[in-house]
């Protein structure tokens, strides 16, 4: 399956699974930050989509649910991998961050070499994005 193929089965799953993902909000200002970010999201891989000139889609500029991405501390330098879940997934690695956590958002949507920080644990981390490997791609 080509990772064109693949975008469009997980936009179509994502679309379909929009009100279950919304129903993990604790209130309604969380429901509307909820839909805001799964919107953007589905706006961001569509678009990528409709820019694609031909058929095909080799390489993602960024990470989507699915992805693992490699990441690094930019404070000491210590590099870890974790993959971008949903909540609705049965997530069975220790590598398995949801999109909706602290750490998943911050780096839904960013490209290899974009600095970001995010809260992992009780402090906030200067993080440094190293690589991605999208679905269909895994090595």
């Amino acid at each position: 399956m080509q990772l064109k193929e693949i975008l469009i089965e997980h936009m179509v799953h994502t679309e379909d699974n929009k009100d279950r993902l919304l129903q993990a909000a604790a209130c309604r200002k969380e429901k509307k930050e909820l839909e805001k970010l799964v919107d953007h999201y589905l706006r961001r891989v569509e678009t990528l989509l409709q820019n694609s000139a031909d058929e095909t889609v080799s390489r993602l500029p960024f990470a989507i649910i699915g992805s693992r991405v490699t990441v690094e501390d930019l404070d000491n330098r210590e590099a870890w991998t974790v993959r971008l879940t949903s909540p609705l997934q049965e997530s069975t690695a220790a590598e398995d961050v949801s999109f909706l956590s602290p750490l998943g958002r911050a780096l839904l949507l960013k490209g290899e070499g974009e600095k970001l920080e995010a809260q992992t644990g009780a402090e906030k981390q200067a993080l440094l994005v190293k690589e991605i490997h999208h679905p269909g791609m895994f090595p």
